[in-house]
């Protein structure tokens, strides 16, 4: 059985995408309670994302309608998938896979750690 934190984890970009006046922010704020230890694995995402491939195009969309210079961001790029981090426009960081499951599943956990700061 998927735990109900991991199911309001990787909803968040299509609740975001659906919404008309919410930010990231209020809807990670809102399932905050869902974010602990066992809820913020990465193992357990992917596995929920294979089961509902669907929430992949939720947040490559999610990604990009981001309309900030600084931040993570994920893209379907060349048959491969990247993630990465920019900072004022500078990318700082970028990581290629070959997993869509295993990048969108990252791209999650390092968009919530950036939220929660």
């Amino acid at each position: 059985m998927i735990e109900s934190s991991i199911i309001k984890i990787c909803s968040i970009a299509k609740d975001f995408n659906n919404s008309i006046n919410t930010s990231p922010y209020q809807i990670v704020l809102e399932r905050k309670d869902a974010f602990n230890k066992s809820s913020l694995n990465k193992v357990k995402i992917i596995k929920y994302l294979k089961m509902n491939r669907d929430l992949i195009k939720d947040w490559l969309l999610y990604s990009e309608n981001k309309r900030t210079s600084t931040g993570w961001y994920f893209k379907d790029y060349k048959n491969k998938w990247l993630i990465g981090f920019m900072n004022e426009g500078i990318i700082e960081s970028e990581k290629i896979f070959d997993s869509k499951f295993e990048a969108c599943a990252e791209y999650v956990l390092n968009e919530i750690e950036s939220i929660l700061k």
